[in-house]
């Protein structure tokens, strides 16, 4: 018997993972988290935000999904970069290609966001050269794979202030073990791999 492997677009998917990292975007634009904390200490302290036209994020990988959350976000107004493997044309964001096009994707971004597929050529591509590349504000989100954050250089990263956060979706072990690090660092978010979901009802049509 022959066995057929094929790849699933679901349109639920897609705007499931827009929502997602949209939801990212503000919670870290508009300080959310900080006054959280600050609410835990009873102290009233207004803090500087950045609005949607000002705010730049380069998306990693513009295959499916990841073309259709940088149209919607250049639809809302940000300023939207991306990078792929090969050169893409999506009206209104700025495509880079190629190795030499990774340093210019990434450099002077508010946010990074990964939907990269997880290849030889991709895995531990979040790694210490391109948190280099990146400002003492600049936000990670990964919501690809685990195997594309060298995990070890986030935390240095973040402890040298070359990455203000990191929204992490999607870890190397899963669920995440209870004595990894990334627990007790208050500038890493954990979501236990929720950014988007088949939908059985949508799904079963294609198969």
């Amino acid at each position: 018997s022959t066995l057929h492997i094929c790849r699933i677009i679901d349109p639920m998917l897609k705007s499931d993972m827009f929502e997602h990292i949209l939801t990212c975007l503000m919670h870290a634009m508009k300080n959310f988290s900080m006054y959280a904390t600050a609410k835990e200490q009873q102290h009233w302290q207004p803090l500087v935000y950045k609005s949607i036209g000002e705010t730049s994020v380069t998306i990693l990988g513009l295959g499916e999904i990841g073309g259709y959350v940088a149209e919607r976000l250049v639809q809302l107004g940000f300023l939207v970069k991306g990078w792929s493997n090969s050169p893409k044309a999506l009206p209104g964001v700025v495509s880079f290609s190629g190795q030499e096009g990774l340093r210019a994707a990434v450099e002077n971004s508010d946010f990074v966001v990964n939907i990269l597929p997880l290849t030889d050529i991709t895995r531990g591509i979040l790694d210490r050269n391109l948190f280099e590349l990146c400002t003492n504000e600049t936000v990670l989100i990964n919501v690809g794979r685990g195997g594309h954050l060298v995990e070890n250089e986030l935390l240095e990263a973040i402890d040298k202030g070359q990455i203000a956060q990191a929204y992490l979706d999607v870890f190397h072990l899963e669920p995440l073990p209870k004595d990894h690090p990334f627990w007790s660092c208050s500038s890493i978010f954990i979501t236990p791999h929720v950014a988007s979901r088949t939908n059985i009802s949508s799904s079963v049509l294609q198969v």
